[in-house]
């Protein structure tokens, strides 16, 4: 029984977070060798307080309690557990799936950046993940918002199509 959380340190996630992994040959040759870096994993036991796996994956990462707070640890889909809002002795069983991959992330103001190295298979995939679901929210809502149009054109043809001095009728057809 056991999850996988991938990160890479916060010292490098620091020196890389302003990096765009799709304009390295702009970049100079520490800050190329900075975002090069591989990703790491811990294989974490789910079987306790979930305040032993945030201090044991913290720990890792290299987050200080001071800034503890603006961390999370996120899901594939780039979904933020909210691991600090758990008691600290909820069971990590009842928060984590055995066998699932997990990320570090910041998480700060509605903003959350993966601490992963930018030129990694697993960044790409929760950016992408994301922009697809940002996406998808697009269309849902303008699929919504053509629907509401249309009930209100509905409603209209239906007012207009009433007979004069039958409210019970034009009544029935509003409906």
């Amino acid at each position: 029984m056991y999850f996988s959380v991938k990160y890479i340190d916060l010292n490098t996630f620091e020196e890389t977070k302003d990096v765009d992994a799709y304009n390295i040959s702009d970049l100079t040759d520490d800050a190329k060798r900075a975002i090069n870096v591989q990703n790491k994993e811990l294989i974490v036991n789910p079987d306790c307080f979930i305040a032993i796996i945030i201090d044991y994956v913290f720990a890792a990462v290299g987050i200080g309690d001071d800034i503890r707070t603006k961390f999370d640890i996120i899901t594939s889909q780039g979904k933020p557990l909210t691991v600090h809002s758990y008691p600290p002795t909820s069971s990590g069983l009842n928060i984590f799936i055995d066998g699932e991959q997990y990320y570090v992330a910041f998480c700060d103001m509605g903003v959350t950046k993966p601490l992963l190295s930018k030129t990694s298979q697993e960044y790409f995939d929760l950016i992408e993940g994301r922009k697809r679901k940002v996406k998808t929210k697009k269309s849902k809502s303008s699929i919504t918002r053509s629907s509401k149009e249309s009930a209100t054109h509905l409603h209209r043809l239906n007012s207009a199509r009433t007979v004069k001095g039958s409210p019970s009728r034009a009544k029935g057809i509003v409906e």
